[in-house]
């Protein structure tokens, strides 16, 4: 028996040793990567593959090249060069191997072409010194593209780059008096290239360039108040303002002087014995898009030295959610307290002596800012009674959540489109961000006295903030731009808001982190627009699809859309424009809830006649198209006007 077994035993472990010696691949068929995913540019990529007997590689895709397309038995290299993918659109394909009766196919796939795109990431303005000077330019693109300046005196580095690069501008000293201008254009160069131009603009000091200077540039003020006189040293024009929580301080006369001149101020008297600091700007008016000069003058104003009254502080901001504050009043006599807003609630309406108030604000019952007082009197009948007001403001959803529109620079969009009615001479804003006149804009025969009647219009001519109803076939009567805000409209002061300049607005399209997720084509109440997110985004509770070619996608009713308008979004209606007919020499409005465009504060400096504007369109059937674009239009036409105010 032993001498049966033991032969077997031999044979099944000289079988069993023999199997662990052999290669792994001389038992199957297989290929090293299973698959290949490839940038848009393409690539060579090299396939190990181990056969047992002869193969064959083949492929039915034009950008796919197999080499060698066959081979014997044996472990070979085979090659796979991927051209680079000329649409948008992923690519996909494969490799089949054959060898006998095995099959091996090898995915492939290719990224589709990036869209072309060019940006400015670094300062959009330079401001520089009659002297000159060096300056660099941050640029971002995945094309070719070219660099070039409009004037002499600005030199470009680079005429042509592509992808990635840093361009660098000389500006020469200047030779005038005047301050002058220049426009540095970066577009993309060679054919196929589509990403929109974009360009930076350069203001240079004349040999007297802007100077403004201001004594005193400090002053102080006894209790009692008194009035104050302050001379302006300067060669342009200027205007003079306070901050929105100083009262206390009041310009005499005019606002806005030319040249070296003064003003007066009034300075009331202290009510408390609470010290009080106050700053007036006095600001260059400009009529372009680059800073303007400002110095500042800080009055110092004492308190009382026996007043019975005094408070922690006499202002405060709340967020559109509400909030609280707290206020110590300090007090030899029995005070009360009373809020001018039923949207303001006290812990305390009076006290005696000393003592803490704590003052919430309830949420916001609109969409607008909304400022507040809280007024603390001194009471009984053997004093006479002081009283100190404390000043709260409620910012607007918007100024709150803010969208961006630089580097570190941000906005707040008015609630509404402008609007203006000529028989009052009144300006407003549309009572909701959806709102637009439309048809009721009218249309007008060219030269005709137009009656207007009591009604409202909301298309303006490029920069007629100073003569909304000018309309004119001839561009050269809008040289001048007057900006918009520069009125009072409603009850704001004037200059209190502002026209986005190009640059802004195309920083809003593509400058923001995250620019294409933060904005899309939507509907709300029934009318067609476009909208923009905050910088934040909005909650994922919120319904929202960016990059949408259709008006249905994102449709809001109107309770959905004060959700949204909460959060701090901003809708842009299309309100069509108003535009010439040359055969009947008349005006007329068309385009309505299917065309949007909305003024940029900026001429186009090349072209006289045309100005830049934001434009939106979307264009429904088959071949649904929506595009979204800052170019340069012919500045008689009528377009709608969103203004903003600057987030602090």
């Amino acid at each position: 028996m032993k001498k049966f077994i033991l032969p077997i035993l031999a044979v099944v472990l000289f079988v069993s040793c023999n199997n662990e010696n052999r290669p792994e691949n001389e038992n199957k068929f297989s290929i090293n990567p299973t698959s290949i995913n490839a940038p848009d540019v393409g690539g060579d990529y090299t396939i190990t593959l181990n056969a047992l007997q002869a193969w064959t590689a083949t492929s039915e895709e034009s950008w796919i090249k197999v080499s060698p397309m066959n081979g014997e038995a044996g472990t070979a290299e085979v090659s796979i060069k991927l051209s680079a993918n000329k649409e948008t659109a992923e690519s996909t394909g494969k490799v089949v191997f054959q060898s006998s009766d095995q099959t091996i196919e090898l995915p492939v796939s290719r990224a589709g072409k990036a869209a072309p795109y060019l940006r400015i990431v670094s300062n959009q303005s330079f401001v520089s010194p009659k002297e000159g000077g060096n300056y660099t330019v941050q640029i971002e693109s995945n094309i070719r593209w070219s660099a070039s300046s409009d004037v002499g005196w600005v030199k470009v580095s680079k005429g042509v780059s592509q992808n990635n690069d840093i361009i660098s501008l000389t500006v020469d000293a200047a030779t005038k008096p005047e301050t002058t201008h220049a426009k540095v254009t970066f577009a993309p160069y060679g054919e196929g290239q589509a990403a929109g131009e974009q360009y930076i603009l350069i203001s240079r000091g004349g040999t007297d360039a802007t100077s403004m200077t201001v004594d005193p540039a400090n002053i102080d003020v006894p209790a009692e108040g008194g009035d104050y006189t302050i001379q302006v040293t300067s060669n342009a024009k200027w205007r003079a303002r306070t901050s929105w929580d100083v009262d206390w301080i009041k310009i005499n006369g005019s606002d806005q002087g030319e040249g070296s001149g003064s003003f007066g101020i009034t300075v009331d008297p202290a009510t408390s014995a609470n010290k009080a600091i106050g700053i007036i700007t006095i600001e260059e008016i400009r009529s372009d898009n680059f800073a303007p000069v400002s110095v500042q003058v800080t009055i110092n104003r004492e308190g009382l030295q026996n007043a019975v009254l005094g408070v922690s502080r006499t202002s405060f901001t709340v967020p559109p959610a509400g909030g609280q504050c707290t206020v110590e009043i300090h007090s030899k006599n029995p005070w009360q307290a009373t809020a001018s807003s039923k949207n303001i609630s006290l812990s305390a309406t009076s006290g005696r002596g000393d003592g803490v108030i704590i003052i919430t604000v309830n949420p916001s019952i609109d969409n607008d800012a909304h400022i507040a007082t809280v007024k603390i009197t001194t009471t009984g009948s053997n004093i006479i009674n002081e009283s100190i007001i404390i000043k709260i403001l409620q910012m607007s959803h918007n100024e709150f959540y803010g969208l961006s529109i630089g580097d570190n620079k941000r906005v707040f969009f008015a609630n509404g489109n402008l609007q203006y009615q000529p028989a009052s001479q009144r300006w407003q804003f549309a009572a909701n961000q959806y709102d637009y006149i439309g048809k009721g804009n009218g249309d007008y025969i060219l030269y005709s006295s137009t009656s207007f009647g009591n009604g409202w219009i909301d298309l303006f001519s490029w920069g007629t903030g100073n003569r909304p109803t000018e309309m004119s076939a001839f561009p050269s009567l809008f040289s001048t731009f007057y900006d918009w805000g520069n009125n009072t409209i409603r009850n704001e002061e004037a200059y209190t808001w502002r026209t986005l300049y190009d640059y802004e607005w195309n920083y809003l399209l593509t400058g923001r982190e995250n620019a294409e997720a933060l904005q899309a084509f939507a509907t709300v109440n029934n009318t067609h627009g476009y909208m923009f997110l905050p910088d934040g985004g909005i909650s994922s509770t919120f319904r929202f699809q960016p990059g949408t070619t259709d008006w249905e996608t994102n449709t809001y009713s109107v309770a959905e859309w004060q959700q949204l308008e909460a959060a701090g979004c901003v809708f842009l209606p299309a309100a069509g424009q108003r535009q010439y007919d040359d055969k009947k020499q008349e005006f007329y409005v068309s385009y309505f809830n299917t065309l949007g465009q909305y003024w940029a504060a900026t001429g186009k400096f090349s072209t006289p006649d045309l100005a830049y504007s934001l434009y939106f369109r979307l264009i429904d059937g088959e071949d649904a198209m929506g595009f979204i674009t800052v170019f340069a239009d012919n500045k008689t036409i009528g377009c709608s006007v969103r203004l903003v105010r600057d987030a602090k």
